[in-house]
């Protein structure tokens, strides 16, 4: 069986999905940690997504402006 996951690095924290930058930074300017497991035992991981998933609108707008100016 193939999964699309798309080509976007995203993490998701308090059901939010964002668009990293880094192992340690969203687009936004939230700062997160990678891998990290808190204390309900859930880990914070790097997922690959479409931006159809991504759900911060920060994060979604500035992605949008960066990819603008290479097409």
């Amino acid at each position: 069986m193939i999964k699309d996951y798309g080509d976007i690095p995203t993490f998701k924290i308090n059901g939010m999905r964002h668009i990293t930058q880094s192992a340690i930074e969203c687009l936004c300017g939230l700062k997160w940690n990678y891998g990290v497991i808190d204390r309900l035992g859930k880990s914070v991981n790097i997922t690959w997504r479409t931006l159809d998933s991504v759900n911060c609108e920060k994060c979604k707008e500035l992605w949008m402006q960066i990819n603008n100016k290479f097409i």
